[in-house]
């Protein structure tokens, strides 16, 4: 009987798409060990055509550290400055889990920018360390981390968090993306 309902059934090849963090584990995976003052990217794309890059300074096999983080999204070519403002705001609303909270601090009508930070600043041996993301249509975002010792100008430092922190991370700003159609 299996024969004949092979016979009559064609084979149809199962296509699998790898989970944008089942991506970013194997990445992760593949860079253990990674250590260097000159970081890797990391290049993840998403179905909806949203693309992440990372840039790795060094990574173990719990945690990384991170110079950058930019996500670029085709959908945000045409999104008005209102969504823009809401996706910053929404955000805010989903990443409570880094070191210091964030929250709006500028926002530019005229070329569709908001500029998120940690709101309060934190401490840490004296200097004031703090998150900043730049949210813009139509480019996207880019998160970093900054200290800035007292008396002095600001130097960007890197961003440490466990791989799952950075795994929700990604997942929070890719599900936040106004314009996306998810999948």
């Amino acid at each position: 009987m299996r024969a004949a309902l092979s016979r009559r059934h064609k084979r149809v090849p199962t296509v699998t798409t790898m989970s944008l963090a089942s991506k970013i584990s194997k990445s992760l995976t593949s860079l253990h060990g990674y250590s260097s003052d000159q970081p890797t990217c990391a290049i993840w794309t998403t179905g909806n055509n949203i693309q992440v890059e990372v840039d790795f300074t060094a990574v173990d096999r719990m945690s990384c550290s991170i110079r950058e983080l930019r996500l670029q999204a085709d959908c945000l070519q045409n999104v008005s400055f209102d969504k823009v403002q809401e996706w910053a705001d929404e955000i805010c609303k989903r990443i409570t889990y880094l070191l210091e909270n964030m929250g709006p601090l500028e926002r530019d009508a005229k070329q569709k920018k908001v500029l998120v930070r940690s709101t309060p600043p934190g401490k840490q041996d004296g200097d004031t360390v703090f998150y900043e993301a730049i949210l813009h249509a139509p480019t996207g975002v880019t998160l970093k981390r900054f200290r800035s010792p007292q008396g002095q100008g600001r130097e960007q430092i890197d961003m440490q968090c466990t791989h799952e922190v950075l795994q929700k991370l990604i997942a929070d700003l890719v599900d936040s993306v106004p314009g996306a159609d998810l999948p």
